[in-house]
This record gives C-alpha cells, sequence and structure tokens, in this order.
C-alpha cells in the first residue's frame, strides 16, 4: 500500500484537514474503505478501467490531490497525469469533443504510403513496411532476387523424395527442402547484384587501370647522398602514387559531382590512407616491395630501408599482406575500398580538418559504394566468409588510420629542407 500525505490546507471554518491519496491493488483494502467510509468525503475510482481517459471528475481530482507546491515534490504527479489534460482539468465541461479523443488504431493512415497504419515509427504514423522507403535500386534487386528464388523453386529445384524409403513422403519432402536451401545459398546469392552493378564494377575496373597508366614512374637518382636525398626520391615515389589515385577519384561520378572545396579536403586529409590499399595489389611478398616494375629492385628496396628504417618499413609491408590475405587479391575489392575510404569524414584525427560543405552528399556516396562492396562480396564469397572478412578489413583500416598519423609525424621530423618536398606531397603530409 502506498500512502502520500498531503501538506494541511485550511478551509473556510479554519478546521485542518489532511487530504490522503491510497494506490494499492488490495482487494481487502478496498473493500474495507467502501464498506466503512462516507462517500461525501472519499472518492474511489479503478486507474485500470478502459474509460479512465474520458473521465474529467477523476482526471481534475487527481490533479487537484497532486498539485506540486514548495514542500514535496511532484513524483505522483508525473505518474498520474493524463497526457490528453492540462495541469488543472476544468469539472465545469464533462463533455469530451471528438477532437480530443485518441484515435484508435483502426483510423490511423500511413503518412507513407496512405494505407492502414499500423504503429509509429520515428514519431511517425506508418504502416511499418520497410519496401516503402526502399530505394528504386533496392526494390529492384530485392524483387529480383525473389524472382530468382520463385524460379528454383517452380523448376523443383529443392524437392527431393528419397525412393527407397517413401512411408512418409511429406517428411521426405521437407527434409528435401532443407538440405536444398542449405546447399543453395550461395547459388542464390549470386543473383545480388543486377546488370547495373556488373556494369559499374567493370567501369570501375577499366577507370582503376586507366588511370595507372596514365602517369610515368619517376626514374631511379645516379646517386643518393644522404638520407634526405632518399627522402626526396621516396616522396616522388607518393606522388606519382597520388596522382594515379587522384585521376581514378575524378572518374567516379559521386566525386565530380561534390563541391569543389569538399573534394579537396576529401583528398588532403584521407587520400593518404589508401596508399596501403592501392600497394597492395602490386605487392612482391618474394622481394619485400610494392613494385610494378621489376627494374631496380634491390636499389629501390635499399632507398626504402634508408628512408623509413626497418621498424616503420616492416609494419608497412605487414599491413599490406594483411589487406592482399583479406581480400585475396581481389582488385574490385581494392578498388570499391579506395573509394569508401575517400567518402569517409574524420578519418584522419585530425582536429584541424575543415568541416565539409554538404556531409549529407558525402555521406550518400559512402553508403552507396559500401552496398555495392557488400553485394559484390556476398556474391563472390557467401554471407559466412563476407562477415569475417569485413570485421578484418575493419581492423586494418582502423590499423591504417594509426600507421598513417604516425608515419606523418615521422617524415615531418625527418625532413630537413621542405623546399625539396613536391608540392602535392607537402600538402597531403601537412609538412609546413
Amino acid at each position: 500500500m502506498n500512502i502520500r500525505k498531503r501538506s494541511p490546507v485550511h478551509n473556510d471554518s479554519q478546521n485542518r484537514k489532511t487530504k490522503i491519496i491510497i494506490i494499492t491493488g488490495d482487494e481487502q483494502l478496498i473493500n474495507h474503505f467502501q464498506q466503512n467510509t462516507n462517500g461525501a468525503d472519499t472518492q474511489m475510482f479503478d486507474l485500470d478501467q478502459t474509460n479512465f481517459n474520458g473521465n474529467i471528475r477523476e482526471l481534475a481530482l487527481l490533479s487537484e490531490l497532486t498539485d506540486h507546491n514548495e514542500i514535496d515534490d511532484h513524483i505522483y504527479r508525473h505518474m498520474l497525469r493524463s497526457p490528453s489534460t492540462n495541469n488543472k482539468a476544468e469539472v465545469r465541461n464533462p463533455t469530451v469533443t471528438p477532437s480530443t479523443t485518441k484515435s484508435k488504431r483502426s483510423e490511423l493512415v500511413c503518412v507513407v504510403c496512405g494505407g492502414k497504419a499500423l504503429g509509429y515509427n520515428y514519431d511517425a504514423i506508418t504502416c511499418m513496411r520497410k519496401d516503402f522507403i526502399l530505394t528504386p535500386e533496392e526494390k529492384s534487386r530485392r524483387r529480383k532476387r525473389l524472382e530468382e528464388n520463385n524460379r528454383r523453386f517452380s523448376h523443383g529445384d529443392i524437392v527431393t523424395v528419397n525412393e527407397e524409403d517413401d512411408s512418409d513422403p511429406k517428411y521426405n519432402n521437407s527434409t528435401g527442402v532443407v538440405e536444398n536451401l542449405m546447399n543453395s545459398t550461395t547459388a542464390v546469392d549470386s543473383g545480388l547484384l543486377t546488370d547495373i552493378d556488373h556494369l559499374q564494377l567493370k567501369y570501375i575496373e577499366e577507370s582503376f587501370i586507366n588511370a595507372y597508366q596514365s602517369t610515368a614512374i619517376p626514374s631511379l637518382p645516379l646517386q643518393i647522398k644522404d638520407k634526405m636525398d632518399a627522402l626526396t626520391y621516396v616522396m616522388d615515389i607518393q606522388n606519382f602514387t597520388a596522382l594515379r589515385l587522384i585521376n581514378y577519384l575524378k572518374t567516379i561520378p559521386e566525386f565530380e559531382a561534390l563541391d569543389e572545396n569538399d573534394r579537396f579536403l576529401l583528398v588532403k586529409y584521407n587520400l593518404v590512407h589508401v596508399f596501403i590499399l592501392a600497394k597492395s595489389l602490386f605487392y612482391d611478398h618474394d622481394n619485400g616491395v610494392c613494385n610494378e616494375t621489376v627494374e631496380n629492385l634491390k636499389q629501390r628496396k635499399e632507398i626504402f630501408i634508408l628512408c623509413h628504417g626497418d621498424e616503420i618499413r616492416n609494419d608497412f609491408l605487414q599491413l599490406v599482406q594483411s589487406v592482399k590475405d583479406t581480400t585475396e587479391n581481389d582488385p574490385s575489392i581494392i578498388h570499391l575500398l579506395i573509394i569508401v575510404i575517400i567518402f569517409t569524414k574524420g578519418l584522419s584525427l585530425d582536429n584541424s580538418e575543415s568541416i565539409l560543405s554538404n556531409y549529407a552528399q558525402v555521406y550518400a556516396a559512402q553508403c552507396k559504394y559500401m552496398t555495392l562492396l557488400w553485394y559484390y562480396m556476398l556474391e563472390q564469397y557467401g554471407e559466412v566468409a563476407t562477415i569475417e572478412k569485413f570485421s578484418k578489413l575493419i581492423t586494418q583500416i582502423l590499423k591504417i588510420q594509426m600507421v598513417t598519423k604516425n608515419y606523418k609525424v615521422f617524415i615531418k621530423e625527418q625532413v630537413d629542407d621542405l623546399n625539396r618536398i613536391n608540392p602535392l606531397m607537402k600538402s597531403l603530409l601537412n609538412l609546413s
């Protein structure tokens, strides 16, 4: 039994009275009050009754009894207040107009499709059907998957009856359905990508190849006198990689559609993070280098060791190898992942990074290529392997994030003459 005492109030005869509200579910106590109390001074009503919201007299009494003053708090006021009433309900008007009554569920109309609503979604009355909020591309992909499943079912691909034991055909058919569904998971997943998706993947692949053929590899210097010479050459190699990647990004319509300032910010703060991904396509594990050409491999390797030292170089090669293993050297995964990372805001962990002019446009582009990457991997490897590979890729990207941040600090400490560093790499590495 919960008892809530109210502060003393004075009536016209100056007699002190104390108002008490008792909230209880004890049937014996309720019967006791009904038999032994004065009806004029005691009001009793059921909080669980279905028409409680329409009983203005009872609501007014609750509001009066639980009104807040300076002496005690308003815990019960919050618990008992009806959302359809004000702090003080007026007893003088017991008529409830239709406009204030709560709409029945059967009368609700979905704000999305105009049909019968079943509930609320993000504070909007909706029918809770997801297909009304899917994009046309998602609807097309979903429809194709359903048609593929129906085609397989109609051709009898999943009905297998054991002729040696036909005592229970229903059981045999059910078993065959389960077995074939398990065995045909990969086959059904092959319909995840539409023809448009395949054309886009082909376009991305060709764009990457053309971009990498558009820039010539810097020639090896005649001699390396000191560490600064090695750094200058390495920065020229990195500049060569950056130019290729920029040419690749220029072929992506969503990137070109961005504001000029947004394109600059995404390249400035994110491009270095995709170097390792791009290098993984050309990684030679036997020689421990990421060069596309076999010329002067030994000299190039020695220059990189002189410039970076063994620790940074080993961290770099381990990450390249892990990316190569996770993606199984599939160039399409790398091509798409590069785009996704470029469209990732805040990857640089740089507090000085400016705000994008149109973040929503960047985010929409990232989601598009992330979805394409996900469905491509589902089609290639199946759901379980895709989830595992995605988890590994996320871990590797986080490592790339930290390695890149440390690399910027390292290069900044090693460079003696900034004038010898090409302008593009000076901007990408934030050297000043």
